[in-house]
């Protein structure tokens, strides 16, 4: 995965059939919501194929996700936090996806309540700064496995995501196996914003 920040990004992945992410920082003052974030990358995308009508659907009849981008019939997964907006962008064969960005500090006492055992004990074990970067990206893993795998908040977060965040890259993607299955996962920091992507490999 590679993260677009421009038109010509977005274009030469489009190209090349890969996934990829993109990042949209706001003007200062704006707060990015659902609505603005579909807005903001169909307009990026637009620039990168001007030729084409963007719309971001809901894609399956029952569930509405993964969301569906118009006209490509490829897979979108969007996140939004403060004044940034992300989103992972994949071919149609892929259908297990996730993104979350992120500004928002975590707690401990979140974590020591509904996370799982394991996580607590590894966090309990970090000095403050460590223990906060953990928290956080342990954090993104969670959103990003919910909407990869469409569950439940309070379901997910007993999950022992410790050995995807073990294995994440810096600044880049790699495969990782988890539960019998191949993801790539990747971790970025974006105009000094952390972002975690992952999805499941066909």
């Amino acid at each position: 995965m590679i993260i677009a920040h421009n038109a010509s990004d977005v274009a030469n992945a489009l190209h090349a059939n890969t996934p990829f992410i993109m990042h949209l920082c706001l003007a200062e003052g704006n707060r990015a919501n659902s609505l603005l974030t579909r807005n903001h990358i169909c307009a990026l995308l637009s620039q990168a194929q001007p030729q084409q009508q963007w719309h971001i659907s809901h894609g399956n009849s029952t569930t509405g996700y993964p969301l569906c981008l118009t006209p490509i019939g490829w897979h979108i997964c969007l996140s939004h936090s403060g004044n940034h907006t992300a989103a992972l962008v994949c071919p149609a064969t892929i259908n297990a996806l996730g993104i979350d960005i992120e500004h928002k500090t975590v707690n401990m006492h979140l974590a020591s309540r509904y996370f799982n055992p394991l996580e607590v004990e590894y966090l309990t074990q970090l000095g403050s700064q460590a223990q906060q970067q953990a928290l956080r990206s342990l954090w993104m893993l969670k959103e990003c496995w919910i909407k990869a795998h469409q569950l439940t908040l309070l379901s997910s977060l007993k999950l022992n995501l410790l050995p995807l965040y073990q294995a994440l890259p810096n600044n880049q993607s790699q495969a990782i196996t988890y539960a019998g299955k191949t993801y790539s996962v990747a971790s970025y920091s974006s105009h000094g914003q952390p972002i975690i992507a992952l999805y499941q490999q066909p």
